[in-house]
């Protein structure tokens, strides 16, 4: 009896993201093909690939993809939340996008508000996981400080919330609050002395022993990697998208007694891990889960 060959997908889209699929431990039954650098050898994946699965959604018109098209591969476009922002922007110039790319690709979101976006664009997407959580074997304690972090990269901060996250700061002057990527060697003198640039972070698992909860007041997200993380962790998390385990505040308005119950919690001694969270994850965000869900949706598609 022949040995049956492995199903081909060839894997393109996002380096970050291609590379934390490449890591999830794919069975045997699946080929992973990365994406060649040069144009034949990327037209050759393409005639070899079952399946061609795009990190990164694009409806603009390409001859790659046109090509896929016309022979008849099959294409799954996951949708992460940047791209869809590019290609409403497009859409609003009044562009044209690649009707088939539309209509026949197949589309994946990673959660119920960017299927939702996705519908402004016409296209129905199904609800799959795309990036699984950093999973520490041990979770630690609550800390002996109350310490906040957030995130505000370089020229980025109005994106990720700094104006709400200072006025979160000056409300609350006993709680450091640490802003992770934010620069120390740029001054910042609207900043209270409270909100503290820490710079680029290189081991996270080491950074969140010392604290207690993540706030992230983004103007748009996807499924935030840093959001399951803290999570993950058994961290509290504040952000703007609602999610099991963690409280949905979008301004400073409505984080403020968000924060003010932790940490009244926490003063009395009896703020504990959050379970809620990290159970969430474990349930739906681990390598295997994420990985099952991904490989079942492949399976459907290619079975019909």
């Amino acid at each position: 009896m022949a040995k049956k060959r492995p199903i081909r997908i060839l894997l393109m889209g996002y380096p970050y993201f291609v590379h934390r699929l490449q890591e999830l431990g794919w069975s045997a039954e699946y080929q992973l093909i990365p994406l060649p650098r040069t144009r034949i050898g990327r037209y050759l994946a393409l005639l070899r690939a079952d399946l061609i699965y795009l990190i990164g959604g694009d409806l603009r018109h390409n001859r790659f993809f046109n090509l896929a098209f016309l022979l008849g591969k099959r294409l799954v476009v996951h949708w992460v939340g940047s791209d869809i922002l590019a290609m409403k922007e497009w859409h609003e110039q009044k562009r044209r996008f690649a009707s088939w790319m539309v209509k026949k690709a197949e589309h994946w979101a990673e959660v119920d508000w960017t299927a939702a976006e996705l519908l402004d664009l016409g296209i129905q997407a199904r609800i799959v996981p795309l990036t699984p959580a950093a999973f520490p074997e041990k979770t630690y304690e609550i800390p002996s400080k109350f310490v906040v972090l957030t995130y505000l990269p370089p020229g980025k901060e109005e994106f990720y919330g700094e104006k709400e996250l200072i006025q979160l700061a000056r409300k609350f002057p006993e709680i450091v609050f640490l802003a992770a990527a934010a620069s120390s060697a740029d001054p910042k003198p609207e900043w209270p002395s409270n909100l503290i640039p820490i710079g680029w972070v290189n081991n996270m698992s080491e950074l969140y022993r010392e604290v207690i909860a993540l706030v992230r007041l983004t103007q748009h997200d996807g499924l935030s990697f840093m959001v399951l993380e803290a999570l993950a962790q058994a961290r509290y998390v504040i952000w703007s998208y609602p999610l099991t385990g963690a409280a949905q505040a979008r301004n400073c308005v409505e984080a403020a007694p968000v924060l003010a119950d932790l940490y009244r919690a926490f003063c009395h001694q009896k703020l504990t891990l959050n379970s809620e969270g990290r159970n969430m994850v474990i349930g739906n965000y681990t390598p295997q889960a994420v990985l099952g869900q991904i490989a079942q949706g492949i399976a459907e598609i290619l079975a019909r």
